[in-house]
C-alpha cells in the first residue's frame, strides 16, 4: 500500500519548508507571527508531522484467532 509513503512523504516536503520559516531570518526575526494565527500554524505543523510519523509505523494485521 502506497498511502503510508504517500502520507509520509507530503508531510516531510511541507515541514522542511516550514522548518526554514521557524529558525529566523537574518534580520533577527521570525516569519511566523506571535499571535493566534502564528501558533494556529504552527499547531497545524505539529498535527502533519504527527500524521506522517503514524504513517511510518508498521500496520498490525489481525490474525482470525477470534472466539468460535
Amino acid at each position: 500500500d502506497m498511502l503510508p509513503a504517500l502520507a509520509t512523504s507530503y508531510a516531510a516536503g511541507w515541514l522542511v519548508p516550514f522548518g526554514f520559516v521557524l529558525s529566523g531570518r537574518a534580520e533577527g526575526d521570525y516569519a511566523v507571527a506571535s499571535d493566534l494565527r502564528g501558533y494556529g500554524l504552527v499547531l497545524g505543523a505539529l498535527v502533519v508531522l504527527v500524521i506522517g510519523i503514524t504513517a511510518l509505523s508498521p500496520r498490525r494485521v489481525r490474525t482470525g484467532g477470534g472466539a468460535t
